[in-house]
């Protein structure tokens, strides 16, 4: 396989990862879903108990209440009894713990006050809300029904005991035997019964529910561990054709490229077998290539530091230094014969036009300056020799020439040219100039009639006025002739 078709390889294994990854999480909420129904069907299956007990344990307090009351004759008893019915049936508010055994734990400490608080709902609507199928309803209504066909007998035996003497004991007796007789019984098995239907039917319903949300929770159990195992294949293939195209790992690869970043190209990348044709390989090709044209530029830069040095010892001895002036920015570079020339420290130099001007005597400045002006408008060279005055007082003379290059409009961008010290051959010119001002003026003024004439054909190049008179020559007629 090509580089170019592992390349392209790498985006559909790490497409289909991401589709693995996708598939993951949503067989992960699926689960955690499942497991959520299955505790909601746990906590739905307690809480039918709880309701269903809580009815059955009403209707055997009820009894207990009024059993207590005919034999005791306690006023509390019956109050508690009107408390029971009234929480059943949502006329008063439901007490906190309101369970199985509160009424026992209320019993056992007389002075204990009753609990206030909670919130009024009949039993029956707290059945509705917890999604009782309507058959299951159906059984508890009739019990429910049925309890309050009962507490028309249990209130009847409680009002007998009422009764004033001397009938008092016989009403006693009387409603004692109401709440133990068959009849009391019979209706009270007219309760249980439905009950116990209405458990028989949610405990299978809710057996049923709980099962089947055990069964879904391990089944996407097994699709959730199924859908890990199926990404981190997936994902095992997208590093493996990754690294087979990096040629290595990305920790290698990036280390590689940050050293040739930071121009280091020593260090040599390895290549296990196999991976000639990848990330890794194109690396170690460029590395190679960097590595021979750092040595290519290297020679370069040492044959251009032999050819600079070449040059300025060249300027130096001929005592004529380059320079060169961007006009676009105004920076200046001399070379080293110039600093020389004007005695000048490179470090103290402001490599400025101007800073150059400064360096020109005083009474050439001008001219230099219009000369370099004229040049950039008529777009030609000049030449010109001007004077330096040095920091001691001395006077150099210099020859400069300039050249400078204009963009296609016109502008100029750059000037540069070179300045050759003269200081030598401007003072033998002013010695030879005055040596012949001396010799004209002894000539002119002798007593002696004179003639100086050419040894190869004896022109006259010049006679004094002494020799003019003598020959009745003037001076123009005599010049040129033999």
């Amino acid at each position: 396989m090509t580089f170019q078709d592992r390349m392209q390889l790498i985006p559909r294994r790490l497409g289909l990862t991401v589709a693995m990854f996708l598939v993951l999480a949503a067989a992960f909420g699926a689960y955690v879903y499942s497991e959520k129904r299955l505790d909601e069907a746990n906590v739905l299956r307690h809480r039918s108990f709880l309701l269903a007990g809580q009815l059955r344990q009403s209707s055997d307090d009820l009894t207990r209440m009024a059993r207590t009351y005919v034999a005791t004759g306690d006023p509390r008893y019956k109050a508690y009894y009107q408390d029971i019915l009234d929480i059943r049936d949502g006329r008063k508010p439901r007490p906190p713990g309101y369970l199985g055994g509160y009424w026992d734990l209320l019993l056992a400490d007389v002075h204990a006050p009753h609990p206030q608080g909670g919130q009024a709902i009949p039993l029956l609507t707290l059945m509705r809300e917890a999604e009782f199928p309507e058959s299951e309803l159906r059984r508890l209504a009739e019990a429910k029904v049925n309890s309050d066909d009962l507490t028309a007998i249990e209130f009847e035996a409680m009002k007998l005991v009422e009764a004033t003497l001397p009938a008092a004991e016989a009403e006693r007796a009387r409603a004692i035997r109401m709440l133990h007789d068959a009849d009391y019984h019979r209706a009270k098995a007219a309760i249980m019964g439905p009950i116990n239907e209405f458990h028989s039917a949610m405990d299978s319903r809710t057996t049923d529910q709980v099962a089947l949300a055990l069964r879904n929770s391990r089944l996407l159990r097994f699709v959730f561990v199924a859908c890990v195992l199926g990404a981190l294949l997936t994902l095992w293939r997208a590093y493996a054709a990754l690294r087979k195209t990096l040629g290595g790992s990305a920790e290698q690869v990036h280390q590689h490229i940050l050293r040739i970043g930071r121009g280091d190209f020593t260090s040599a990348i390895e290549l296990a077998p196999g991976m000639e044709d990848s990330v890794l390989a194109g690396l170690s090709a460029m590395q190679r290539k960097l590595q021979l044209n750092e040595a290519e530029r290297k020679q370069a830069e040492a044959e251009l530091r032999a050819s600079a040095a070449s040059l300025n010892e060249a300027q130096r001895i001929a005592h004529v230094g380059s320079w060169a002036l961007d006009i676009v920015t105004g920076q200046l570079v001399w070379s080293d014969e110039i600093y020389r020339l004007f005695e000048i420290d490179p470090t103290q130099f402001g490599a400025t036009y101007q800073a150059f001007l400064d360096a020109i005597h005083p009474e050439d400045r001008d001219a230099v300056n219009q000369a370099y002006a004229e040049s950039l408008r008529n777009r030609l060279p000049y030449e010109i020799s001007h004077r330096l005055r040095m920091s001691d007082g001395r006077i150099k003379w210099v020859q400069e020439k300039c050249l400078s290059d204009f963009d296609a409009v016109g502008s100029p961008l750059r000037s540069h040219g070179t300045v050759q010290d003269v200081t030598e051959r401007k003072l033998a010119e002013l010695a030879l100039r005055q040596s012949e001002q001396r010799f004209s003026s002894a000539f002119n003024s002798s007593p002696i009639a004179a003639s100086i004439a050419t040894a190869d054909d004896g022109r006259f190049i010049e006679a004094n006025a002494n020799y003019t008179r003598d020959f009745g020559w003037t001076r123009a007629d005599l010049i040129g002739r033999t």
